[in-house]
C-alpha cells in the first residue's frame, strides 16, 4: 500500500538538535553537465557523515524556463553573482572574497565545518499537514548554547522534494568509462533531480519576528511556518530543513549559518488513513522514562523503533511477545516518535525521557 499522510496528522519532535550540521547549498540546472557529478559528490559526503544537509538551488539558465527554479533561490544566486556551476556554499562561511566554492574544495570545506563549535540548537516541530488542501504547516525551534558576537539573527524553512523526475540534465559523463552516468546519455531525460528547493518560505537570505536582538541561554524561541504543497508535487519525496544565521544586511560575507536540521515528512508519522483507523491497544510505561520504557500490546508488532528529532532511528527493537522493555540510558533526555510497525499498519506514539 502506498503511504500517505492521514489528514491532520500531528507530529510532535520537539528535542532540540545538539549537534552541528553543516548545511550545504549547491547551485545547479539542468544545462550544466558536470552537475550531475557534483551531485554524486554531494550524496557521498552525506554517506560519509551523518551531519550532513544538503540542498540544490536551481539558478536560471537564460533561454529557456527551468521548472525547478523557485524565485528566492535565484535571488540568492543572483546576490551571489557565482562564477558558473557546480558551486556550493558551505554553512555561508566567506571563502576569499565570496560564499561559494568550487567542486574540488567541497572535502576540504566540509571538513573545515565540521570542525567549528555551534552555539544554536534547532528542530522543526509540530508539522501538520492536511491532506485534504494540502497545508502543511510547522515550527521551528531555536536555542542557544552561547551567544554569538552578531546579534542579527536570521530564520529560514526551505521545503525540499527529492527524485523529481521533470526537466531533462545534461551529462559529460556518458562516454567516461566506469562513471556511474556511463551510458545515460549525454542528456538524461529521465534524471532523477535530488534534495531540489521548491520553496524558501521567508526572505531569500531568511527573517527574524522572534529572536531579539539579546537571546537569554536556554530560552526556546518558535518561528511558524504554512506551505501549500501543489499537487504535482510528491509528498512522499519531500524534506523540510530549517536553519539559523546570522544576517548583516550590508555584507553578503557576513550570514553564516550557525545551525541547521532537516525532517522527512514521511519518517515522522506519515502514514495511511486506513492504517490510522486501526488502531492497537498500546499501553507505553513509564512516560516520561528514563532507563527503560515498557510496552504492553495486543498486538505483537514486527518492530519497536526510536526516533530523534530528525527523523532518524536511533532505536530498533524486535519484540518477542505482547510486553517487551527497551533500554534507554544512552538517549538524551527530550521528546522522541515512537513507531510501531505491524504487518499491516503503523502506529505513531510520543515518548519522553527524564533523568
Amino acid at each position: 500500500m502506498r503511504l500517505v499522510f492521514s489528514a491532520l496528522l500531528l507530529v510532535s519532535c520537539i528535542s532540540l538538535t545538539g549537534q552541528k550540521k553543516v548545511l550545504i547549498e549547491k547551485f545547479t540546472n539542468f544545462s550544466c553537465g558536470t552537475c550531475p557529478n557534483g551531485t554524486l559528490l554531494l550524496q557521498e559526503l552525506e554517506a560519509e557523515n551523518p551531519d550532513v544537509i544538503w540542498v540544490l538551488h536551481h539558478k536560471p539558465v537564460g533561454w529557456t524556463d527551468n521548472e525547478l527554479e523557485n524565485d528566492q533561490s535565484v535571488t540568492l544566486w543572483n546576490d551571489l553573482n557565482g562564477p558558473g556551476n557546480p558551486t556550493a556554499m558551505f554553512n555561508r562561511v566567506p571563502k576569499g572574497n565570496g560564499l561559494v566554492s568550487t567542486m574540488s574544495s567541497w572535502r576540504t570545506e566540509l571538513e573545515k565545518q565540521l570542525t567549528t563549535p555551534y552555539y544554536a540548537q534547532i528542530a522543526i516541530t509540530e508539522v501538520l499537514f492536511n491532506q485534504e488542501n494540502r497545508l502543511l504547516e510547522f515550527d521551528v525551534a531555536i536555542s542557544f548554547d552561547d551567544i554569538p558576537t552578531s546579534k542579527d539573527f536570521a530564520i529560514s524553512a526551505f521545503v525540499i522534494e527529492d527524485q523529481v523526475e521533470s526537466m531533462e540534465q545534461h551529462s559529460y559523463f556518458n562516454n567516461v568509462p566506469g562513471h556511474p552516468l556511463e551510458g545515460k546519455g549525454d542528456i538524461i531525460w529521465n534524471y532523477k533531480h535530488s534534495n531540489a528547493v521548491r520553496a524558501i518560505l521567508d526572505e531569500p537570505w531568511g527573517s527574524n519576528t522572534v529572536i531579539p536582538t539579546e537571546p537569554v541561554v536556554g530560552e526556546t524561541y518558535l518561528s511558524s511556518y504554512s506551505y501549500q504543497i501543489p499537487a504535482s508535487y510528491d509528498v512522499n519525496n519531500m524534506k523540510l530543513v530549517a536553519l539559523i544565521s546570522n544576517k548583516d544586511d550590508l555584507s553578503i560575507l557576513n550570514r553564516e549559518v550557525y545551525n541547521s536540521t532537516q525532517v522527512v515528512l514521511s519518517e515522522i508519522g506519515i502514514t495511511s488513513a486506513e492504517e490510522l483507523a486501526n488502531t492497537v491497544d498500546i499501553v507505553i510505561s513509564p512516560n516520561p522514562a528514563s532507563q527503560f520504557v515498557n510496552f504492553s500490546l495486543s498486538e505483537l508488532p514486527q518492530s519497536i523503533s526510536i526516533y530523534n528529532s530528525e527523523g532518524r532511528a536511533i532505536v530498533t527493537s524486535v519484540p518477542a511477545d505482547l510486553h517487551h522493555s527497551i533500554e534507554l540510558s544512552s538517549l538524551a533526555p527530550g521528546t522522541y516518535l515512537v513507531k510501531l510497525q505491524f504487518s499491516d499498519k503503523l502506529q505513531v506514539r510520543k515518548l519522553s525521557i527524564v533523568r
